[in-house]
């Protein structure tokens, strides 16, 4: 019997009891009662006969050492501490613990959503953080429930307050305001020249909420940059945007001027310039001197040649390059441009005295260098007159050939004209001719050659007979002459190919 009772004085002696409930304060509040967890330390032992100490240690609570003084008015400063407690009970021992737990501060943080394009009405959003959860919440000192979203504010300033479990409580101001619509105005800077690239657009943004981005694709892309340079000629959809998502759009044109252009009249040695397009204020440069320009856009006394002019468009800066020709005049002879010319037989172009500068002699009126893509032939020197026939001669001079021309018909003085006894029963039809060339005499024709005015020979026919056709079908449209030898006589006569 002795041994089981002191089996259970022993077994009671370091037994702990359950944890009793521990003692919490709110930030600041670091003084406690101790005391206040007696109750429930003693349980059902009698209080009269029970003594209760307090120790920061299990050790000091064994052995009844260094116990609290201030029982009722302890005062810990760190978040959380275990007080150990001494329960003697007529002189049965044992010990149990709690904590003190100073929570931190209740900290409230606050999400305000403004009055602005995208809500009509504020909202606030409030989270408790740090004390004891769970929270309650309240606005301007009303009840206090968990709801933490609070909507449909007008401007003004509201009182927020977030309450802990402990009833610890934190509030702060939040104020909903109404931004002033967004809006924007925008300069912009034309392109100077036509198809160039230097257009600019400037935005200044207000109202709403900053900061702005900016877009010139109607929104597709934002920047944050304000000035879009280097732009060319167009429409630009331009959009605005501020912090809180609001977008508003402007459109801006960016202006070209029209195309520089100009036209260029040569005549008596002058040229005269008209200019177009661009910003309508123009001046001129011509070669040799380019870099001297002036108002005046005629340009008079030229000698022949090749001029470069440039038209500048003083206003903007753009230019136009123009390579002119001035031509020479038409050689004369005799101070005519046009004359009869008597030869005799075996005359050639050589022997027409031009005044002039390199000489050049063709078939026709007028060059056909603008107007066909088949480069004319002069005609050699060389070239025997024929009779009825016009001669064209143009001049170069400083490598510009006139486009006019002299004319110089030859006439005979009578070797061989119609009325001459060369061949004089020679006939032939028709003229001009398409195809075949009929030929007939009342002695044996020996041969034939047609020659190019330039005196390239086409064709060389024997013929032997009195009567011939030649087939002119493979030969090119043109005018040609045709050699006739007969008796030991030639006779050259004018073809004219259709």
């Amino acid at each position: 019997m002795k041994k089981t009772l002191l089996a259970l004085l022993f077994l009671f002696t370091n037994l702990f009891y359950a944890q009793v409930s521990d003692i919490e304060h709110c930030a600041g509040d670091t003084s406690f009662n101790l005391t206040s967890q007696k109750t429930l330390l003693i349980g059902n032992l009698n209080p009269a006969e029970t003594i209760v100490t307090y120790h920061l240690s299990l050790e000091d609570a064994t052995n009844n050492t260094n116990a609290i003084a201030n029982q009722a008015n302890y005062v810990s400063n760190v978040a959380s501490r275990t007080i150990y407690a001494r329960i003697d009970n007529n002189g049965v021992v044992t010990t149990n613990y709690f904590n003190l737990i100073l929570y931190s501060s209740v900290v409230e943080k606050v999400t305000i959503e403004q009055i602005s394009c995208r809500n009509e009405k504020g909202k606030i959003t409030v989270q408790g953080i740090a004390g004891k959860a769970p929270y309650t919440y309240s606005i301007n000192r009303g009840t206090y429930s968990p709801i933490n979203v609070f909507i449909d504010l007008v401007p003004g300033i509201y009182l927020i307050n977030t309450k802990d479990a402990l009833g610890c409580e934190m509030s702060m101001n939040a104020v909903i305001t109404t931004d002033e619509p967004l809006k924007a105005t925008y300069a912009k800077t034309d392109v100077n020249c036509n198809g160039d690239y230097d257009g600019s657009i400037s935005i200044n943004a207000k109202g709403g909420r900053s900061p702005y981005t900016y877009s010139l694709d109607g929104g597709a892309t934002f920047v944050s940059t304000n000035v879009f340079l280097n732009l060319a000629a167009g429409t630009y959809k331009i959009a605005i945007k501020d912090d809180n998502g609001c977008v508003v759009p402007y459109m801006a044109t960016i202006s070209e001027p029209a195309i520089l252009s100009a036209t260029a009249a040569v005549e008596n040695q002058t040229i005269t310039i008209n200019a177009a397009g661009g910003s309508g204020s123009y001046m001129y440069a011509i070669s040799p001197n380019l870099n001297q320009f002036f108002t005046d856009s005629v340009f008079s006394n030229l000698t022949p040649g090749i001029y470069t002019v440039v038209i500048l468009d003083k206003n903007a800066g753009c230019y136009l390059i123009k390579e002119i020709s001035v031509n020479p005049p038409s050689p004369l002879i005799n101070g005519k441009n046009a004359i009869n010319f008597d030869f005799t037989p075996g005359q050639t172009l050589a022997d027409i005295v031009v005044d002039g500068q390199n000489i050049k002699w063709y078939g026709s009126q007028n060059s056909t260098g603008k107007t066909s893509k088949k480069a004319e032939t002069d005609l050699p020197l060389t070239t025997v007159l024929v009779d009825g026939t016009t001669y064209y001669a143009s001049q170069t001079i400083n490598n510009v050939e006139s486009t006019q021309r002299l004319a110089v018909t030859a006439k005979s003085n009578g070797a061989l004209s119609n009325e001459d006894f060369v061949l004089p029963n020679f006939k032939f039809y028709p003229n001009p001719v398409k195809n075949k060339l009929s030929l007939s005499n009342t002695a044996n024709i020996d041969e034939v050659e047609l020659s190019a005015v330039s005196g390239k020979s086409v064709l060389l026919k024997k013929i032997n007979d009195i009567h011939s056709e030649i087939d002119l079908s493979n030969i090119s449209t043109g005018v040609y002459f045709l050699k006739v030898k007969s008796e030991g006589k030639t006779k050259t006569i004018k073809i004219v190919k259709e």
